[in-house]
């Protein structure tokens, strides 16, 4: 079985080790290896077998990448690939300083409802039996996969496909298409064919073009930056939900790449590259939740921790607002006590990192991020109006009143996220003693938390657009 391994190996560990015969074919690779000062070894693997075991960096450690004979990856690989490319981070990533390029696996949430190659913009590339020289772009990479892959799928006609995003104001670029011949060597657990490359798809993935880097943690941070925020963009346009791919380095574990679902052409417009940059921690967090299908409680929470993750910035912002029209009434007087205990009571009433109670904090965080009309009409939607302003069927949870003009939309909706989150997580505020319940797992009433777990993800998906800052590469 190939794959990769995480350690160290010494320059001492570089003269061959096994006892068994070295395939010709695999030392004359060491003996490139050896020209360049790429570190390897030889490894007896069975009784029978003897594998070369090449050290890829891989930041301050590296990857240690098994090679046998008449393998795939054998007929991939070359010295050139081993010295020009680290692995990024603990993903299944490339980067290339010398050519400015990133490349990184992807794969799927459960709850993506787009697929790629129908995303306008999409170019199919010609299958590549019957093509000539003349009719492709020798100098795409993204081309540069083995002819015989194909036909060991018995698909000389695979469908193949890229999507270039780029746009004149940077010199960096970005594109989804067939795995490169580089990337298939080195991704780190080889997958078999029919597992590489999905019918009709390809083993797509996410390449950075024309980028500079230097360092490997400038790499890495240059690949979770501008994937973080395309796929972020992508969720939000076309409801495609994408995750870069981690390296699993444990023995006898599959990787899993790009297979996507089935789902009509997108009417939206060309896919455009992001210029908008996202905090990663609650984006983390988002991912979290957007991958928790079939949870519905930790789903929600999830998404409420994204909220919760911008309290103490919103709930400052909304105290020193309160504090300053305290200080400007004229009517303020400082010999006052009563006067002095509003101050003092308004800057002493931190909790938590924030201000205020957790309900309040919450409060102040909508009411920053989240436009009423935009509310009103999420929730007056004919589909989903009933389950929020007819009768609850959850206990302890207030309708929303959509005609109540005295009390601030904004609100309503604040005090019902919260009170859910109390439900799920069994707590009382400020010492209530009033109790609902524990919110059950597998209950009729987590069943009925759609529509608020709907109304929680668009509410952090606005909170975090509100917290986002210009995207720099």
């Amino acid at each position: 079985m190939e794959g990769t391994e995480s350690g160290d190996m010494s320059q001492s560990e570089t003269a061959p080790s096994s006892k068994l015969p070295h395939p010709p074919e695999l030392q004359t690779f060491a003996a490139q290896c050896q020209e360049r000062g790429i570190p390897y070894e030889w490894r007896d693997m069975y009784a029978d077998r003897c594998v070369l075991v090449i050290e890829m960096p891989n930041g301050r450690g590296s990857r240690k990448l098994r090679v046998r004979e008449k393998s795939r990856r054998a007929e991939l690989l070359t010295a050139k690939a081993v010295s020009q490319y680290t692995y990024l981070g603990d993903y299944e990533a490339i980067g290339s300083y010398d050519e400015g390029r990133i490349e990184a696996a992807i794969y799927p949430l459960r709850t993506s409802q787009g697929v790629l190659s129908n995303l306008p913009g999409v170019e199919e590339i010609s299958p590549r039996k019957g093509s000539t020289a003349d009719s492709r772009d020798e100098s795409d990479a993204s081309l540069d996969m083995e002819e015989d892959i194909d036909e060991a799928l018995g698909s000389p006609s695979l469908k193949r496909w890229k999507l270039s995003i780029e746009s004149a104001e940077v010199s960096w670029r970005l594109e989804f298409s067939p795995a490169t011949r580089d990337f298939q060597a080195l991704y780190g657990r080889l997958p078999p064919a029919r597992l590489a490359l999905p019918r009709q798809e390809g083993f797509i993935t996410l390449k950075i073009l024309d980028v500079r880097i230097h360092t490997h943690d400038q790499a890495l941070q240059t690949l979770e930056t501008a994937a973080n925020s395309l796929f972020f963009d992508l969720d939000l346009c076309y409801g495609i939900a994408l995750r870069l791919q981690r390296a699993d380095l444990r023995r006898g574990s599959r990787p899993r790449t790009y297979v996507p679902g089935r789902v009509s052409r997108t009417a939206y417009d060309a896919v455009r590259l992001p210029t908008t940059k996202y905090d990663r921690d609650p984006l983390a967090l988002y991912w979290y939740a957007r991958s928790a299908i079939g949870m519905p409680l930790l789903q929600y929470l999830a998404y409420y921790q994204v909220l919760e993750f911008y309290f103490p910035i919103y709930s400052r912002s909304e105290a020193l607002t309160r504090l300053r029209q305290e200080l400007q009434d004229p009517r303020f007087n400082r010999y006052d006590d009563a006067h002095l205990s509003r101050i003092l009571n308004l800057a002493t009433a931190a909790g938590g990192g924030g201000y205020g109670s957790e309900r309040e904090q919450l409060k102040a965080t909508v009411r920053a991020c989240i436009n009423v009309d935009w509310l009103r009409e999420f929730l007056s939607d004919p589909d989903r109006e009933p389950s929020f302003t007819g009768t609850q069927r959850i206990q302890g949870v207030q309708a929303i009143r959509l005609a109540d003009r005295q009390h601030d939309l904004r609100d309503q909706v604040a005090n019902r996220v919260y009170d859910l989150r109390c439900r799920i997580v069994h707590t009382k505020e400020e010492g209530d003693p009033s109790r609902i319940g524990l919110l059950l797992p597998y209950s009729a009433e987590a069943d009925s938390l759609d529509e608020d777990i709907d109304l929680v993800q668009l509410m952090a998906q606005k909170v975090l657009i509100a917290g986002a800052s210009a995207l720099v590469l």
